[in-house]
């Protein structure tokens, strides 16, 4: 859900709307974390649950927190080298981001359907 509403909020033109659905969108970005973190704890053993929540907090500040602006940069800058104006160098650069999130968004998918019981039409 948050995908599209990253990319609502990026072509908006005023600024009510587009605070409206980058709001929304944060809010069911960080909804995802509770079930993330619910997976990590139920695919391990009880001894490794402390183990398992901090690698996937380094994963999360290394790779999101620590990777994503920087690729947000790179990307802005590629866009500006490229002759777009600053506004259209920043918005392109910051919807190059959200096809990562719609390519994270895949991978949740397949994860959520890959781990969904199988239903059974006999009884």
């Amino acid at each position: 859900m948050a995908t599209p509403l990253y990319v609502l909020t990026l072509v908006q033109h005023q600024w009510m709307p587009a605070a409206v659905a980058l709001s929304a969108a944060g809010f069911f970005q960080y909804v995802s974390l509770g079930p993330t973190f619910g997976a990590v704890q139920n695919s391990v053993g009880p001894g490794r649950r402390a183990t398992a929540t901090a690698l996937l907090y380094v994963f999360l500040n290394v790779i999101a927190l620590g990777g994503g602006p920087l690729f947000t940069g790179w990307a802005m800058d590629r866009f500006a080298a490229a002759g777009f104006d600053q506004a259209a160098a920043t918005r392109n650069g910051l919807l190059a981001i959200t096809v990562i999130y719609a390519w994270a968004c895949l991978h949740y998918l397949r994860a959520a359907l890959a781990a969904s019981p199988v239903q059974s039409d006999s009884m």
